[in-house]
């Protein structure tokens, strides 16, 4: 958040412009409360504090969370984790050129649509090549002009099989 005013000398009896500027993240969505301080020479109030409350609608929302986690990766195998795209607009929204992480594979192909109003199912395959920590990512461009490009960011343990020899 960030509240530059239009001048920095206020004479008594005039006043300043403040252009309140907000940054969300890809989890912010709902009601949000920020606060700004003012810092001032003047002796009968040195200290003053703006309370905004706005309610952010994303266009995009994924639930339940824009994460991917897969706790049950084994190398070799396939786990799966499951995420809903909603599309909050009015227009149909279209994702495209996806850029997936290696072993990662999803459901949707080039040019997938989705309603306005309506959601869809995200279902993410992933096999690992090796054992350890990986970070995985899903970046898709996308026809909402207001987020042209969604990211879906996690990431997964993955372990040896276990091998039962007789």
């Amino acid at each position: 958040t960030s509240a530059p005013l239009d001048k920095n000398t206020v004479q008594p009896g005039d006043y300043a412009t403040m252009k309140v500027n907000l940054t969300v993240s890809n989890q912010d969505n709902g009601k949000m409360t920020k606060y700004i301080k003012i810092y001032s020479n003047d002796p009968k109030s040195p200290e003053r504090e703006m309370k905004l409350v706005c309610n952010v609608v994303k266009p995009i929302v994924i639930r339940p969370a824009s994460y991917l986690r897969f706790n049950d990766a084994q190398v070799g195998m396939v786990s799966t984790s499951e995420l809903t795209v909603y599309n909050k607009t009015n227009e149909t929204i279209t994702f495209s050129d996806f850029e997936l992480t290696e072993g990662l594979q999803i459901n949707w192909k080039n040019n997938f649509k989705i309603k306005p109003g309506s959601k869809a199912l995200l279902v993410i395959k992933y096999i690992p090549s090796s054992a350890g920590y990986q970070g995985l990512r899903i970046k898709m461009k996308s026809t909402c002009k207001e987020m042209e490009w969604v990211t879906i960011s996690g990431g997964a343990k993955a372990s040896q099989p276990a091998y039962f020899g007789y």
